[in-house]
């Protein structure tokens, strides 16, 4: 009975040992495990454009989205909207103006950007695959290929011959429309106004007095005319 006795004293002090022995060898296994991973130098890993959390869904690559807005860019520039109908190069140029004013990167300028944008151009800009603008060029390359078809041609001396003051439009609306046109045309100023006067039809007081004064030069039409318009529109 007594030798039973002490071999379960035996066992049990054994027991004792080795689970302290085990608790002890965890503790020092663990703590050799946090101050390596601590110290462990990761080796650098390329993340994919689309890797990340909800704040990184978008066209913009994850390293455009990470760089923080200037702290000088208390609220958001204001920009020209766009809507997809209009000239895709003006708008860029719009943009940039605005931007480069305030000495903002390309970076910037990509996060800043689908601020311009509405309605189809909107609607455009989140249609695209995640991850796929890592540039302010490619983004421009991007919009300008897509909405090319809203490109707007420049006129030419062809577009101010197509311009006729018709029989019963005043002299002013006549000189506004050709003078929006006429700003955009590469031409000296003594076929300006070659055209300018071409665009008469039939007989009116103005045409006689300008046929009869022989304008030499656009500033001189214009005077006259202005003179005529104040009694036109009497």
């Amino acid at each position: 009975m007594m030798s039973i006795q002490c071999s379960s004293t035996a066992l049990a002090q054994r027991w004792g040992l080795y689970i302290e022995h085990f608790h002890s060898s965890t503790r020092y296994v663990f703590s050799i495990a946090v101050v390596r991973g601590g110290n462990a130098r990761h080796s650098p890993r390329r993340e994919s454009p689309d890797s990340g959390d909800e704040r990184h869904r978008g066209p913009l690559w994850r390293r455009i989205m990470d760089i923080p807005l200037p702290r000088k860019l208390e609220k958001p520039p204001s920009l020209d909207k766009y809507d997809g109908t209009t000239d895709p190069d003006e708008h860029i140029k719009s943009v940039e103006t605005a931007l480069d004013y305030r000495n903002m990167r390309g970076s910037i300028k990509c996060k800043l950007f689908p601020l311009s944008l509405v309605g189809g151009a909107s609607t455009w800009w989140r249609s695209l695959p995640q991850g796929s603008i890592d540039s302010w060029d490619e983004l421009c390359r991007m919009f300008k290929a897509h909405f090319t078809t809203s490109r707007r041609h420049p006129n030419t001396m062809a577009s101010l011959k197509a311009i006729i003051k018709g029989s019963e439009e005043p002299l002013r609306s006549y000189i506004e429309r050709f003078n929006k046109v006429v700003v955009e045309v590469d031409a000296t100023d003594k076929m300006k106004l070659y055209l300018l006067e071409d665009g008469f039809r039939g007989g009116t007081k103005f045409q006689e007095a300008v046929g009869i004064m022989e304008m030499k030069t656009l500033d001189e039409f214009f005077e006259l005319a202005q003179r005529y318009i104040k009694w036109e529109e009497k």
